[in-house]
């Protein structure tokens, strides 16, 4: 959980369009999602429209346009589980 003031960009989740692969292919490649080895151990793929997210500055992570909760359809979702088990 992002505590308050630990976030520059205020708390609650932060997506982005790299897939685990994508990660795995680069060196510190969670390092530069700003992810720590336990913040990359589960993985939740979906779909959504762009149209929801603001892109930040480091142009491969979004955050919600509104503030409050996250609604992902379960029909949207292709993936949920351990970032080890997700097959692209």
């Amino acid at each position: 959980m992002i505590k308050p003031g630990d976030s520059k960009n205020g708390a609650g989740p932060f997506f982005t369009q790299k897939s685990p692969a994508d990660a795995a292919r680069f060196n510190n490649g969670y390092k530069r999602l700003g992810l720590t080895n336990a913040k990359s151990q589960y993985v939740i793929e979906f779909q959504a429209p762009a149209s929801q997210f603001r892109q930040l500055t480091r142009g491969y992570v979004f955050i919600p346009k509104t503030a409050g909760p996250v609604t992902i359809a379960r029909d949207k979702v292709s993936y949920i589980g351990a970032t080890a088990g997700w097959g692209g």
